[in-house]
């Protein structure tokens, strides 16, 4: 007896998703980006104090070696998450989400001419 149903192309789209899931080169691409909202925060940061030790105690840590990169941008200084958020005494001067938001946009285009280069590729194979 036949199949009622028969589809087509399903290795051509198991290719695709094993390009997408083993990208490699998003990982320098999220790094750049990463790299640039560090960049920002440390320059909003010097605009307030040029001799600011919160900006050059800003660092890049690597979540997810691998097939899935992830990269936090950030400090271990206490002062950065009260100087980001503000106290019962002291107004907030936010100096990561900012830089995270003016960055956001290059993130998202960076990622989609990734995906848009594997899918690419993909196709040919």
């Amino acid at each position: 007896m036949r199949p009622a149903l028969e589809i087509r192309g399903l290795d051509a789209l198991r290719r695709r998703f094993t390009a997408l899931g083993t990208m490699k080169d998003l990982g320098p691409a999220l790094r750049a980006e990463a790299e640039a909202v560090a960049d920002t925060a440390r320059e909003t940061l010097r605009e307030r104090d040029p001799a600011s030790r919160l900006a050059q105690s800003i660092k890049i840590i690597e979540l997810e070696p691998g097939d899935h990169p992830a990269f936090a941008v950030g400090t271990d200084e206490p002062a950065g998450f009260f100087l980001e958020f503000g106290t019962a005494r002291r107004r907030a001067f936010p100096w990561l989400v900012p830089a995270w938001h003016a960055r956001l946009p290059a993130v998202n285009h960076a990622v989609r001419k990734v995906i848009a280069a594997a899918l690419k590729a993909s196709a040919k194979v």
